[in-house]
């Protein structure tokens, strides 16, 4: 199979950048129309999702898929959910009889090229076990502990791989570049982020999607990503799942 294919990279010089970005616009628009009144804003999420798609951005797909649903269960209005579901439907049939952009697009082509290579993660196995082997074999304990640092990671992956990159994984990065005390702090924050919501479902869906981009690509080094995560937080506490938790009860006397 030739492994040339298109992919829609933007202004920017790598396509997990742009797909990243989408995924903040997504929210942004999602908290500027609330409830999904407006035929507008519907059309802009539909091309934040073909332009996703055409970026081959696996990491990045899989989150706006997990946004999508979830911004469509938190709707309140149950008439105007079964209106936008069944015109979903209707858009789908018709891309798939008039195109083959289904079966046929950046995301699938370069899954394909992927598996016919021998990894249909694109490698991502393979940097993981490089640098956990690293960690255990090749680090003292003070590096086990403190970490190497960035550079040490991309070292090891060119002592096992033969390339000068990153592990392509914030968990594996951040516990071979700054150790298991950074790991653990990762971990705390991370959770921490779920503060922002009272709905159990809500942090849920927060962290599945922060696990989505931190295990199968990593997120932590698109630092134009990182610092517009507010924009994300807040979508995910304006537009919550299920019953809120109460912080406090009334007992009637």
């Amino acid at each position: 199979m030739d492994d040339k294919m298109w992919m829609l990279f933007g202004p920017f010089s790598l396509p997990h950048i742009l797909g990243y970005e989408l995924l903040v616009i997504y929210c942004g628009v999602s908290l500027y129309d609330k409830e999904n009144k407006s035929l507008f804003f519907l059309i802009i999420k539909g091309l934040i999702l073909i332009m996703t798609v055409l970026s081959g951005v696996r990491s990045a797909a899989l989150a706006l898929s997990l946004l999508v649903i979830y911004d469509y269960i938190s709707m309140k209005n149950k008439s105007q959910k079964k209106t936008i579901f069944v015109i979903g439907i209707i858009v789908l049939i018709v891309i798939a009889k008039q195109t083959d952009f289904l079966l046929n697009n950046p995301l699938i082509n370069k899954t394909r090229i992927a598996y016919d290579h021998g990894s249909v993660t694109s490698g991502r196995e393979w940097y993981r076990k490089a640098q956990l082997d690293a960690f255990v074999h090749k680090s003292n304990f003070i590096q086990k502990l403190f970490g190497v640092g960035i550079p040490g990671v991309i070292e090891y992956m060119y002592q096992s791989l033969g390339v000068r990159i990153q592990g392509h994984n914030d968990y594996i990065n951040t516990l071979v570049g700054y150790g298991i005390i950074g790991f653990v702090l990762l971990i705390i924050n991370q959770l921490n982020l779920s503060k922002v919501s009272n709905s159990v479902w809500s942090k849920i869906f927060l962290q599945v999607f922060i696990f989505l981009l931190a295990y199968y690509n990593g997120f932590i080094l698109y630092i134009v990503f990182v610092v517009s995560l507010p924009i994300v937080l807040c979508f995910f506490k304006e537009k919550q799942v299920g019953k809120r938790k109460r912080l406090f009860y009334v007992k009637r006397i």
